[in-house]
């Protein structure tokens, strides 16, 4: 299904784009529709800065987990 390329963009759409690491938002894509949302966020005012904003918390929620190491010792 091909996406409305002049419709904003989804909370669904948001997230996907957002989740990929920068090497991948640079590099060239197979999905036409993870394309044309990825361009239309490039150039939308409005879209832009949310997608900016989601990136923006998913990073400070992954530098929040810290990984616990723990040993279990049995008496």
């Amino acid at each position: 299904m091909s996406r409305d390329p002049q419709s904003h963009l989804s909370p669904d759409e948001l997230a996907g784009l957002a989740e990929e690491t920068e090497s991948t938002w640079q590099s060239a894509g197979t999905d036409p529709d993870r394309d044309q949302a990825k361009a239309h966020a490039e150039g939308c005012g409005m879209c832009g800065p949310r997608l900016l904003d989601h990136r923006s918390v998913q990073a400070r929620l992954r530098s929040m987990v810290s990984p616990v190491v723990s040993e279990r010792k049995f008496d």
